[in-house]
């Protein structure tokens, strides 16, 4: 015959723990099986809780609770495209993630002379890089 402790596998109260740093909400969460889930959020600082579940009610002691935390906004730093080609600097951008939007000079020879933002610029994955082509 088992002895089970005061430790046993009652139900215990699940706290919402959205919204509070990682490691402050695995420690309320003394008791489960934390699982943590990362995922890029615009809207919520890298390191934060974004949502759980169960996000309240009873689980028994051991079961799991499931976090996703906030890994902070996508971001890529803009490369420096100038001296490209145009369908060259289109292809590294958009393969960046990012929208290029092209200006061209009348009576060039289709090299860019200028991105906006600058390369070495970190912006967030979708964002328009509108290259200047001469």
């Amino acid at each position: 015959m088992a002895v089970v402790g005061a430790q046993g596998k009652g139900p215990l109260g699940v706290p919402n723990v959205t919204g509070q740093p990682q490691d402050q909400a695995t420690k309320a969460l003394t008791g489960f099986n934390v699982v943590v889930l990362q995922q890029f959020s615009d809207q919520v600082v890298k390191g934060i809780v974004i949502s759980q579940t169960p996000d309240h009610g009873t689980a028994d002691r051991g079961s799991t609770v499931t976090l996703t935390v906030s890994k902070g906004p996508d971001v890529v730093v803009v490369p420096d495209v100038t001296g490209m080609s145009e369908n060259d600097a289109r292809a590294e951008l958009e393969g960046l993630g990012l929208i290029v939007k092209v200006s061209r000079f009348p009576h060039g020879h289709g090299r860019v002379v200028s991105p906006d933002p600058q390369g070495g610029t970190t912006v967030i994955r979708g964002s328009s890089v509108r290259i200047f082509a001469f």
